[in-house]
């Protein structure tokens, strides 16, 4: 019966160890190099990417952004902000210190982003 215990909170001992070592390496900040490659008729200057928990959104140039994330972050490929009259959101992807995302253009949208989109723009406001 001792061992049996003795086991269970050696167990919680190394899951809360564990996660405190896990929360501490993904508050990490560190500065994501995104490169994108589309084959989207846009030039790639009409594209940026955005850190979904800060809001930021740094646009591309030269194929490059960089932005300030932590590794628990998620980045999204938006539009710049110079086109506010479209709306576009392109795949969520982790923060990883060097990323590559590739923009596929030719996927077609599902009926639920067509329907956002609409929301957003013909919204009472």
């Amino acid at each position: 019966m001792y061992k049996f215990l003795f086991l269970f909170f050696m167990l919680g001992a190394a899951a809360i160890i564990y996660k405190s070592l896990e929360r501490s390496y993904m508050s990490q900040t560190v500065i994501a190099r995104v490169t994108l490659t589309t084959n989207c008729d846009l030039d790639p200057k009409a594209f940026a990417v955005k850190n979904m928990t800060s809001g930021q959104v740094r646009e591309f140039q030269h194929g490059e952004a960089f932005i300030k994330a932590t590794l628990a972050d998620e980045l999204m490929v938006v539009l710049s902000e110079k086109f506010d009259q479209v709306s576009f959101e392109g795949e969520v992807v982790p923060v990883k210190q060097n990323l590559e995302i590739f923009q596929d253009c030719r996927k077609p949208i599902g009926i639920d982003g067509i329907f956002k989109s609409f929301n957003e723009q013909f919204a009472a406001k």
